[in-house]
């Protein structure tokens, strides 16, 4: 086997098997670019640098893909130990690999944004999206399609000039007619499908180049449309049926937008070997979980931060002694869209950013800040710092940085809080009160809107407040992601879960031995107290009835 023959990613058939297949790629002389309707038709000389440069990006990015697969993993099995105290001998040797793994997963990223260039406010180098629709085999035999989606630079594909490309287009001769486009429009000009049967037709009637133009290629026949048509046509199906849920369309749309190809292309969609790999969607494994929507680009993902496990948040308040507020994670459910979301895969470090009224998630590159390693997390803990740093309040973007995909939603989740053992033996619980106590709730939700809470709490990384019927916090990033973490998510506590707020208020007074709680301000404490007299009065009520 060749250096051209070296797989580029791995399909596990079976885990309990160990069984697992290798995908290889061979080299294509005939794309399909999506956003354009083009078929790229490359010469013999130019094809295996081509492989090259795509070659390397997609195991870079399958690398960092395969590295968060395994720091997830080792998180879990550390936690297992940590929640099982038959098993805490096991902790440390878990401790260290997890503290590896992420080592590992740091590097690989790094080496991913070496080639990615800066993320600059504009977002990334945009990225050229293909599908290989004829292939090259030994003895210059062709075949039908290698791997299913291919990325390379824009800067790259755009020099490669005469002699080396030429492209055809399957669209209509007049471009600024849409219809030829094998895309369906809706009546406000989103693409929600792909007409098969005008794919068809179009292949039908484009002019292929002769033998004797300036790029020396092979003429196309009858068998090598019929493979161009079977290719285009599973693609267009694949992304068609993933639209649609129980017979009925969901009604999203088909994005080949700059920022939709980029985030498909960091999402790993080139090493899955599938169009999909399930209905539609890509499971991104890791402890930033995710799952991609093929056709639109955009990605269901769920953060744990600072991970899965949490760390003790320690505070030090005025004229007392260091009160322990117990284990603090973060729990996020977002959309990772176009630059936006893939930078919050491959960056260093994470900021909060607001489009408009929500609330964003995206990736900082900061190689100074980052997260810590595990094992410095485990045993020291998030140091709290009171004051945020100029600068550090996040920042405002605008529509750019998502390289023309479409914003729908913002930030989910909740600030979670794991109560101290020290508490649980104190109030007595036992058994399965116990094991309940051992699990992280929500004492507070990230807010739907930030409508009317913005610039809330200035400067202050931990503030509570009681703002329009309605306890708010805001919480700075860098509590919750380590320093160099920009933003603060901006959080309220709904009806459902007064309690759980009051349980956690409660245990930070009792660590305070009842004096001021300076992370509250005043009002929102009286109306907490208002709240508990309330409560208690009914209760009154119903004894006496």
């Amino acid at each position: 086997m060749n250096g051209k023959s070296k797989p580029v990613a791995q399909n596990t058939l079976s885990k309990k098997n160990g069984n697992a297949v290798d995908v290889y790629h061979a080299s294509a002389t005939v794309y399909f670019r999506p956003d354009t309707e083009e078929l790229i038709i490359l010469a013999e000389e130019a094809c295996d640098d081509f492989d090259r440069h795509w070659g390397e990006l997609l195991t870079a990015v399958n690398d960092v893909h395969e590295a968060g697969k395994a720091y997830s993993s080792a998180i879990e099995n550390y936690g297992n130990a940590f929640s099982t105290p038959s098993e805490n001998a096991a902790e440390f040797e878990l401790e260290d690999s997890a503290t590896t793994q992420q080592k590992i997963l740091d590097e690989k990223k790094a080496a991913l944004r070496d080639k990615l260039g800066d993320f600059t406010p504009a977002g990334y180098e945009t990225v050229v999206e293909l599908i290989p629709v004829i292939t090259k085999k030994k003895h210059g035999r062709r075949s039908g399609p290698g791997s299913k989606y291919v990325y390379v630079k824009k800067g790259y594909y755009d020099q490669l000039g005469a002699g080396k490309k030429h492209t055809v287009s399957l669209k209509a001769k007049d471009k600024a007619s849409a219809a030829e486009s094998i895309f369906i429009y809706d009546k406000n000009g989103n693409r929600k499908g792909i007409d098969t049967q005008k794919l068809k037709a179009q292949l039908t009637k484009t002019e292929f180049p002769k033998p004797d133009t300036s790029i020396e290629l092979f003429s196309l026949d009858k068998e090598d449309i019929g493979e161009i048509d079977k290719t285009l046509t599973d693609w267009a199906d694949c992304w068609n049926n993933s639209l649609i849920v129980d017979g009925k369309e969901i009604g999203n749309h088909v994005d080949v937008s700059a920022g939709a190809q980029f985030m498909r292309f960091t999402a790993n969609a080139g090493a899955s070997g599938e169009w999909d790999a399930k209905d539609g969607k890509l499971s991104i494994k890791g402890e930033a979980s995710a799952v991609l929507a093929i056709a639109q680009g955009s990605a269901s993902a769920t953060y744990y931060l600072p991970d899965r496990v949490g760390w003790p948040l320690a505070y030090t308040p005025e004229n007392a002694d260091i009160l322990n507020m117990g284990m603090l994670r973060l729990y996020l459910e977002t959309e990772l869209i176009g630059f936006v979301g893939a930078s919050a895969q491959i960056e260093s470090q994470l900021q909060v950013t607001t489009i408009g009224a929500k609330q964003i998630l995206m990736g900082k590159r900061d190689p100074e800040n980052t997260l810590p390693r595990f094992n410095e997390r485990r045993i020291s803990g998030k140091t709290f710092h009171k004051k945020m740093k100029e600068g550090d309040e996040g920042v405002t973007s605008s529509a750019e940085l998502f390289g023309g995909a479409k914003v729908e939603a913002g930030l989910k989740g909740g600030v979670q809080w794991l109560k101290p053992v020290a508490a649980t033996a104190y109030q007595g619980k036992m058994g399965e009160g116990a094991k309940a106590a051992a699990e992280y709730v929500d004492f507070c939700n990230i807010g739907s809107s930030i409508t009317g809470m913005a610039g809330l709490g200035g400067g202050a990384t931990f503030y509570c407040t009681f703002l329009n019927g309605k306890f708010c916090f805001k919480i700075a990033a860098s509590l919750c992601c380590g320093l160099g973490a920009k933003g603060a998510f901006l959080c309220e506590v709904g009806y459902e879960k007064l309690a759980d707020f009051g349980a956690w208020l409660a245990y930070q007074l009792y660590g305070l031995d009842y004096h001021f709680f300076e992370l509250i301000v005043e009002d929102a404490f009286k109306a907490y107290s208002k709240i508990c007299v309330m409560l208690i009065s009914d209760m009154k009520d119903k004894v006496v009835r």
